[in-house]
């Protein structure tokens, strides 16, 4: 949404008219909107001088006819967050000091979303409250000659999304993008335009940094994000994405830095934070990246910490305080080119916790009663009763997350929620009495997906994961072999820590994070070859680039860099045709060898002549692992998907599941399989 500049004139009422007092009276306050959107932005410019040195500021928001709601109260030298409650007032988060400069002039940005509220001093956040957003009035009083009304800005707030694959012509060649420092253009990387739809990166953004290179986009208020953006770099130098971009000499940064082209093909990865021009290192670590291949690197930002990951797996993770909101930037350090493609932004709601305040926070409790222990090994959360104990936190709707956290076993039964609806309607995954289970909790009772027993020298404080990813929920101790299973497709909810009665377990540092997408390896819906496009990259059998040719392999340059490289986890889609009344087949393979394309697991679907019937069977290395019919109901086409889950691999047609089978390392040949029939799609 581009941003809403609401002009408060009606406040130029307080800037006139009345003669100066030693201590001047607060005017009525000016509502700015009713209702206030449920996420925004109040942008204050605020001036302590003269007759408003000792002045005040104060915002009401989620404001009801009852007067309850919430309030920021700014004075030159400190701000707080109030709650007001049957006509009482009391302190949510603060004070904080603000110190203006020397004019006597500070910008505090108040910052609304849906689960808390947040206050910035200029970049930085210094107040949070975990508040739930309410619709309601939003108001400003403040003191005569405090505030510039014209200045004064409120921005309903959309969640930051964008992409860009830099295809377009000369007449417009850097875009939505603004060139700061270097020189860039846009770069073709095909042959013919008749290729493009048949490479990865058929066009790129091209920077050519001596020393720097910065182009920037975005605007000013982007705050929790996940940005990415492929590179390719031919010779020595830097580059890499910069997020939370306040100019081009003060961000944060994401790079990746090469030498030169005969080294050992070791990168150095970097998360860095740029203030005034000088760098400072959050976090660093060398990964065998190639010089001269495309790799993709991501950043999600989540109020103070960044976790970055290069072609979706994670590799550094840092914390900071300097910048809390900003634009998105791609950097190039000394380098001759540096090409950039599939730039992207979108929303991102990870959070972190180290339970180092008096309260539960962000943390609902649900049953039980929970504290904040300040022990001798730092603060963490735990029971302060022998209650059983349920904390919760996040959004109904969260899909696909992890939620990892330090867990105190060996003190009772402790464990992790994910999916969580209600105390009936939720994933757990629990430390009992030397065995771990992952467990669905229904309304019919508990129902155990999988266990393991938990090693005996597991004790103390434990590193411990359960994620949930479409239709695969997994969990892991100390990053151990995961117990694993697969739940309907469609499953959202809450994120939660849950303790047994008479527990005495802990928690600490957890953290909520949201992975990736699939990233689609769809065969093309139509698939057509001519000889020219055999000969520059198509492989007729595969629908992708011609692997057995040294010379078109991903490496080249405009080739499709991410098919076949780093699929974790792998998930096919494509349609079948059913309407015709020809019989037909249909073979596709996942996990093959790169080079041949053999082994891994196949998928054969078979369609009778004159029938509405996909008969599939799933085999490796030529020995059958399971078979099913599938009936198709009044439609042309039937939707497969064809992908692995940690062991399990899974078939679903028409979105139903028609096969699933979990191939455990070591274990037994499987039995010949029996077929099974789904239902009509239709019913």
């Amino acid at each position: 949404m581009p941003l809403l500049a609401l002009c408060l004139h009606a406040l130029s009422l307080l800037v006139g008219g009345v003669p100066c007092q030693e201590a001047p009276a607060q005017p009525a306050p000016q509502i700015l909107a009713e209702p206030a959107e449920l996420e925004y932005n109040l942008e204050l410019p605020l001036t302590f001088v003269g007759a408003a040195a000792e002045g005040q500021a104060v915002v009401r928001f989620d404001e009801q006819d009852s007067g309850d709601g919430l309030e920021l109260q700014a004075t030159r030298s400190e701000l707080a967050l109030i709650q007001v409650a049957g006509g009482v007032a009391t302190p949510l988060a603060g004070p904080t000091p603000l110190r203006p400069d020397e004019s006597g002039s500070a910008t505090v940005t108040l910052r609304r979303r849906q689960d808390r509220v947040s206050v910035l001093i200029g970049p930085k956040c210094v107040l949070t409250a975990w508040r739930e957003a309410t619709s309601g009035k939003l108001s400003l009083s403040a003191t005569e000659g405090l505030l510039n009304p014209d200045a004064v800005y409120y921005q309903p707030y959309a969640p930051p999304e964008f992409t860009d694959n830099f295809m377009r012509g000369e007449e417009d060649p850097t875009g939505e993008w603004q060139v700061v420092e270097g020189t860039w253009d846009n770069t073709a990387l095909i042959d013919s335009l008749d290729f493009a739809p048949r490479a990865a990166n058929s066009f790129a953004f091209a920077a050519h940094a001596a020393p720097r290179a910065v182009a920037v986009t975005g605007p000013a208020f982007w705050d929790d994000l996940r940005c990415a953006v492929a590179i390719r770099l031919l010779e020595s130098g830097g580059a890499g994405l910069g997020f939370r971009v306040q100019d081009a000499a003060n961000y944060y940064a994401f790079t990746v830095a090469f030498g030169a082209p005969e080294a050992s093909g070791q990168a150095l990865l970097k998360l860095s934070r740029v203030v005034a021009g000088e760098e400072r290192v959050l976090a660093s670590a060398t990964r065998n990246l190639p010089i001269g291949q495309w790799c993709r690197l991501s950043v999600a930002a989540a109020e103070d910490r960044f976790d970055a990951s290069v072609d979706d797996v994670p590799v550094l993770t840092a914390r900071d305080e300097a910048f809390g909101q900003g634009a998105l930037a791609l950097v190039a350090v000394d380098c001759p080119t540096a090409y950039f493609d599939d730039a992207a932004v979108e929303p991102y709601r990870g959070f972190t916790d180290d339970f180092e305040r008096e309260d539960l926070g962000r943390w609902r409790t649900i049953a039980g009663e929970w504290k904040i222990d300040p022990s001798k090994e730092g603060r963490r959360l735990a029971t302060a009763s022998k209650e059983a104990g349920v904390v919760v936190s996040g959004r109904d709707d969260w899909a696909d997350h992890e939620l990892r956290a330090q867990v105190l076993v060996g003190k009772g039964p402790a464990g992790l929620c994910v999916n969580w609806k209600s105390p009936s309607d939720y994933l757990l995954w629990r430390a009992t009495r030397g065995v771990q289970e992952l467990v669905r909790v229904t309304e019919a009772g508990e129902e155990l997906l999988d266990s393991a027993p938990l090693d005996s020298s597991v004790k103390g404080w434990v590193t411990a994961e359960l994620s949930c990813r479409d239709d695969y929920v997994a969990a892991r101790v100390n990053g151990g072999e995961p117990l694993e299973a697969l739940v309907p497709i469609g499953q959202s909810g809450r994120v939660g820590l849950w303790m047994e009665r008479g527990s005495r377990a802990a928690f600490d540092d957890v953290a909520v994070r949201f992975p990736p997408g699939y990233v689609p390896a769809g065969l093309p819906e139509t698939m057509v070859v001519d000889a020219e496009m055999k000969e520059q990259f198509a492989n007729p059998a595969e629908g992708w680039f011609n692997i057995t040719d040294e010379a078109h392999r991903p490496q080249a340059v405009g080739m499709n860099w991410n098919k076949g490289e780093y699929f974790d986890p792998v998930d096919m889609r494509f349609p079948v045709a059913i309407a015709s009344t020809e019989a037909g087949k249909v073979t596709v393979r996942i996990e093959g060898d790169q080079t041949t394309g053999e082994g891994g697991y196949q998928l054969t679907l078979v369609k009778p002549e004159s029938a509405r019937t996909l008969a599939l069977e799933l085999s490796r290395a030529g020995q059958a692992l399971a078979q099913a019919e599938h009936t198709v109901g009044d439609t042309d086409v039937c939707q497969v998907r064809f992908g692995k889950r940690g062991t399990f691999i899974v078939v679903y047609l028409d979105g139903q599941l028609a096969v699933s089978y979990r191939d455990r390392p070591g274990a037994a040949a499987p039995p010949a399989p029996e077929t099974t029939e789904t239902p009509d799609s239709s019913s």
